[in-house]
This record gives structure tokens, sequence and C-alpha cells, in this order.
């Protein structure tokens, strides 16, 4: 049986991500080179990288969709690495990940759709879940939609929906995977709005893999910058522009 430690307990207090040496690698291919990252509650830290740095990769870790090949992540004070699948189950319920393509069933409408993690993980009344996903869409700007199904709503509505269902569970830490990818500049910049807003509101600790930079700024406390599986630039957004690193300058020229 998997056990909470007091020292687990006290991690989960100060950082409700930690990372470190972490490595995975597919077949040859090191995707990701002895990582390490810490993200406080409250805090958004934006991945960024060329496509194919592991950015995707190191959420699926986290969340325990994959397996690392070592190191350690400690998600709100758990070795994740040392979990089997009843204890990463437990974790995930204090987790939310918005999914880069919102991963809604498409056979379901607004309300069931922000409904399914409580239908499956609650024993609240079908009031109280009513109630619950109407707070939800309200938080997200959704409310007037919630008959609606997935293919009558745009892309940016969408990834609206799919944050609020990310939040049904109340989480403590929330993975994006692209949450502006595909969307126009005024709909992005109010998805990074709500990103923002949540984490602050909420005391979430987010990390919010982007290929935008625009986002990345508006968004983040700090960012993480990876090539070739390993971290080129970690800290503010301000300090990644004035980077004299090549590689940083590179990344900036072409993504601007």
């Amino acid at each position: 049986m998997d056990k909470t430690s007091a020292v687990e307990q006290r991690n989960d207090e100060r950082n409700a991500v930690e990372v470190r040496a972490l490595s995975k690698s597919f077949d040859s291919q090191k995707v990701l080179d002895r990582i390490d990252l810490d993200v406080k509650k409250g805090e958004t830290v934006a991945v960024l990288g060329r496509s194919g740095a592991g950015k995707s990769v190191l959420l699926k870790l986290l969340i325990g969709l994959q397996r690392a090949d070592s190191g350690s992540i400690r998600i709100l004070g758990h070795e994740m690495t040392a979990l089997r699948t009843s204890g990463l189950n437990r974790v995930r319920k204090r987790m939310g990940f918005s999914f880069q393509y919102s991963a809604l069933f498409d056979s379901l409408d607004v309300e069931r759709n922000v409904a399914f993690p409580l239908d499956h993980h609650t024993k609240l009344s079908t009031a109280e879940k009513r109630q619950k996903v109407l707070e939800l869409l309200r938080t997200v700007g959704m409310e007037g939609s919630i008959e609606k199904l997935p293919a009558q709503l745009s892309g940016g509505m969408r990834k609206r929906v799919g944050i609020a269902r990310a939040l049904a569970l109340d989480p403590e830490v929330m993975l994006f995977d692209e949450p502006t990818a595909g969307l126009d500049p005024i709909t992005a910049h109010g998805i990074d709005t709500l990103i923002r807003r949540l984490g602050q509101e909420r005391n979430i600790a987010s990390i919010v893999v982007t290929h935008d930079l625009r986002s990345a700024g508006l968004i983040s406390d700090r960012v993480m910058l990876l090539n070739e599986g390993r971290v080129s630039f970690e800290g503010p957004f301000e300090e990644l522009e004035r980077s004299s690193d090549p590689f940083v300058q590179q990344f900036l020229a072409l993504s601007s």
C-alpha cells in the first residue's frame, strides 16, 4: 500500500511539483535528459521548445501516463515514480489536465462533459452536480452553452469547456498542453487571461506547454526552455528576452 510520510507532507507545503534529474528515452533517442523543475502553488511555469523537444512527454510523465527512465517526480508530496496504479489515481484526482484538442466527448452536451469527473469520482447528488457544473461554466465564461454539443462550439469555446472539466475536482495542480494552439489572437488572449486568473484565484500550480511566446509572456511567472532534452534557460520571461545564449536568441528570433 502507498503511504504518505511526514516528509512528503512537508514537501507538499513547499512545492506542489518537484522534478529532479528526470530522464526519458525512446529507443536510442533521449527526449529528456536530467530535467529539474519546481513549481509552487499559485505559480505558473510555461515550458517552451522546438517540436520534439520533450514538452508533451514531460506532461505525460508528470501525470503518470508514461514512466520515466530515471529521476524523481514529486506531486503534492507524493513520489509518482514509486506509485502503483491506485496511488497514481489518488494523486491524479488532485490534478487537472487540459488537452491540446480539448478531448470532449462528442455525444455529450457541455453539461455532461463537465460533469463527467463528478459522475465518476464524487457522491454529489444530481442537483449538487448541476450547481457545480454551472459554477465551473461561469468561471470560464461558458454558462450560456450548457446544452450545446461540442460540434456546435468554436475552438476557443471547446478549450474553455475542457478547462472547466479539468477544474471539476478542484485540482491543486493543472497541466495545459498547447492551450492556445490553433486559436486567433483575440481568443488566445482570452484563454491566457483565464489561465492566469485561475492560478491566482485558486492557488493552483500550473505548467503550460506552449509554442506561443506571447502567451508565455502573459501567463507565466517563469519559463523553461528545452533544447535537445536539456534545460537551456529557466527564469522570468523578461530575462529570457535579454539572454545572450545563442540558442535562446535563435529560438526567439524564429518564434516571433
